[in-house]
């Protein structure tokens, strides 16, 4: 079988992007862009033929480059917002780009690691299709402090896991705490919205917020809440018209099981592994509204997708009793995860 196939999708600011399609041995596929590195299609097999997309994105490259939030994009050089677009490391403070709701940095910036070309090597094994996708970050690209080298691996495997595994190391003080924002929907992109399928996610506490949807410090306990997520829920009783974006406190440390998304009317699921210790949940019910406000027709409806987005508790460099996502010379920043499907 033919398990990895790489052909060019585009071209941006001179630069050839190529999408690489990776396979498995049952019909399970993984379509990544070297823009953004974005998972432009995820698919599983349908009974008698064909397929059904999982991943809210798009068919071509203008349309990424264009606008849209964040579909299927690797998130850097850290995830969610830093209040005042600013922190400090070792007494020396760094101003960040303001491109967040109330003055914060957001998802690293205007310019993150979701609109950057990256490099892409993919290869083969007997089990399953790797994809390495590399970028270096420049000292002072977005405000953030230090040269970055990144590195993303994605590994679609005959297990029916699909892999991303996030490595950094710098030449300076920095902080990075990276992400991936793809939205998935297991009754297919095209046939339905999310609000028929059940979340569950083992976390006890949830970390509170401020008006502009930036952890405050303070982790509030589940119980009685409605982010009770510990046995499932279906997407469209937590909220049926409106938005829904917790942040939970994943309980437990290292790989770990953290999530589970279902569709019992088509037997099918996801469950998420990762080492992060938080995870954003966004129901994408306010995806029009994006399009919307940057003057633009949303190509999808509210709920097109369900983002379940690892990461360090968003702000922490900025919240002492929280762990700061710092990394130095001579350490190596390293994240994993994987979704493990079942149909």
């Amino acid at each position: 079988m033919q398990r990895i196939s790489k052909s060019l999708f585009g071209t941006h600011e001179g630069k050839p992007v190529h999408l690489f399609r990776l396979a498995n041995a049952h019909g399970m596929s993984a379509e990544i862009i070297e823009y953004g590195g974005r998972i432009k299609g995820l698919s599983l097999p349908v009974a008698g033929g064909g397929s059904d997309n999982l991943s809210v994105g798009f068919n071509d490259l203008d349309s990424y480059v264009r606008f849209n939030p964040w579909f299927g994009a690797l998130i850097g050089r850290t995830a969610s917002r830093i209040t005042g677009a600013s922190f400090a490391i070792d007494g020396t403070t760094y101003t960040l780009t303001a491109n967040g709701p109330g003055g914060s940095n957001m998802h690293g910036g205007a310019k993150g690691f979701d609109k950057v070309v990256w490099s892409g090597n993919a290869f083969e094994d007997a089990s399953g299709a790797t994809l390495e996708l590399t970028y270096t970050s420049p000292d002072g690209e977005e405000g953030y402090p230090g040269e970055l080298k990144a590195k993303v691996t994605y590994r679609l495997d005959d297990d029916n896991r699909f892999h991303m595994n996030w490595e950094a190391v710098t030449n300076a003080p920095t902080i990075v705490d990276m992400t991936s924002h793809v939205y998935l929907n297991l009754n297919g992109v095209a046939n339905a919205d999310i609000r028929n399928l059940m979340l569950r996610v083992n976390a006890s506490r949830y970390l509170e917020k401020d008006a502009t949807g930036t952890p405050t410090g303070v982790l509030s306990p589940v119980e009685g809440s409605p982010f009770d997520l510990r046995s499932p829920k279906r997407l469209g009783d937590l909220a049926s018209d409106s938005v829904y974006n917790p942040i939970m406190a994943l309980d437990g440390e290292g790989l770990r099981e953290v999530a589970k998304v279902e569709l019992p009317a088509r037997g099918r699921a996801y469950s998420l592994f990762t080492t992060g210790r938080a995870l954003q949940v966004f129901n994408a019910a306010t995806v029009p509204d994006f399009f919307k406000n940057a003057g633009l027709d949303s190509p999808y409806g509210p709920f097109p997708g369900l983002c379940i987005e690892p990461q360090n508790y968003p702000n922490a460099i900025n919240i002492p009793s929280f762990p700061a996502p710092i990394l130095r010379p001579g350490e190596r920043y390293a994240q994993q995860q994987y979704f493990a499907f079942s149909w």
